[in-house]
């Protein structure tokens, strides 16, 4: 999708109001950064960026570039024409704070880090709330905000302006599938993700097991595809990852899927370079007729298997000598 980042800006700080074209002229990042005048007093919720999308936008990620001497920010947008009434941008019924991670070398080039959104926002203000200053930045210590943000998103109203309108995804995430299954053996959960036809919905569903029997659930309509389960043995604990429904942000669950948070790519990429990371079995929409005891597309618990054909994920405890079916595409749980 389009970056917003041509549109209108202005900036806001100790009430003082600076117009966008003299907003982004800092030297140190690029043209397109925002400083802050020096600002002596002690650093809150006061300080903040405002941008004006003037049309009202679909956004789906933030990005900011390293280098900068902000440390974290929160988001509050409006959908009013003139900005008056304002929403917090939350995660998990929490007020989400975005981490702008340091440069690994100061010396090279400013690095843009894009955030997905957990849940779009649908607005025509955008307020960037800066809540952190890194004191040991040459600016920071001087108590000057430096920080270049961008949005993605794209236009809702698509007959007035159609090259920014909604429509075809253009940066979908490569860890997508469209059925697949994987089974975390800490939590003892099976997870199973399909994308529905005709409306092609993804949705994912969760499995835990309860005595010797299973209870399944739906997991947040936000979540798309399981895409991997880190496990730590010496904690006993897991991370599950996933991509968002919208295919364009990454999640992570610490609480085997009961809450869920969007992460940066960063954190998704040091999990799939651990070599205790889990990857799903991805099941192909056709062999129907398939065995699931000689089905290549299996999973495991220490001594309960799992095996995925046209049909479904089936199951097999232990002591028994046949598979059952557990998970019927399209018809859910069995």
């Amino acid at each position: 999708p389009p970056s917003l980042s041509d549109k209108s800006e202005c900036s806001f700080l100790n009430r003082e109001e600076y117009p966008a074209a003299a907003a982004f002229k800092s030297p140190s990042l690029s043209d397109k950064t925002w400083r802050s005048a020096a600002y002596s007093g002690q650093w809150s919720r006061a300080q903040f960026l405002q941008v004006s999308l003037v049309h009202q936008f679909d956004i789906r990620a933030v990005a900011y570039f390293t280098g900068g001497s902000v440390t974290q920010f929160t988001i509050q947008f409006s959908r009013d024409i003139e900005g008056r009434h304002w929403e917090q941008y939350a995660e998990g019924g929490t007020v989400h704070t975005f981490a702008i991670s340091p440069p690994e070398d100061a010396s090279l080039e400013p690095e843009e880090r894009k955030l997905g959104l957990f849940t779009p926002i649908r607005a025509r203000w955008v307020r960037f709330v800066l809540t952190g200053l890194d004191r040991e930045h040459t600016l920071g210590v001087r108590g000057i905000a430096e920080i270049r943000l961008k949005l993605y998103g794209c236009r809702e109203d698509s007959q007035t302006d159609p090259d920014r309108a909604c429509g075809q995804k253009e940066d979908v995430l490569p860890e997508s599938y469209s059925r697949g299954f994987i089974a975390d053996p800490v939590t003892r959960t099976l997870y199973v993700c399909e994308t529905h036809v005709p409306n092609m919905r993804p949705e994912c569903r969760v499995a835990r097991q309860a005595g010797d029997s299973f209870s399944w659930s739906p997991l947040e309509a936000q979540v798309g595809s399981i895409i991997g389960v880190l496990v730590e043995d010496s904690r006993n604990s897991s991370t599950i990852f996933a991509v968002s429904s919208t295919e364009e942000t990454y999640l992570s669950s610490s609480d085997g899927g009961n809450s869920w948070f969007t992460v940066p790519t960063r954190d998704w990429w040091t999990a799939r370079a651990n070599s205790n990371l889990k990857m799903p079995t991805e099941v192909p929409g056709d062999g129907i007729s398939r065995d699931p005891e000689d089905s290549p597309f299996t999973d495991s618990w220490r001594d309960i298997r799992f095996s995925g054909n046209g049909e479904g994920v089936w199951v097999r405890n232990p002591g028994e000598a046949e598979f059952e079916l557990f998970y019927s595409w399209d018809d859910c749980c069995v």
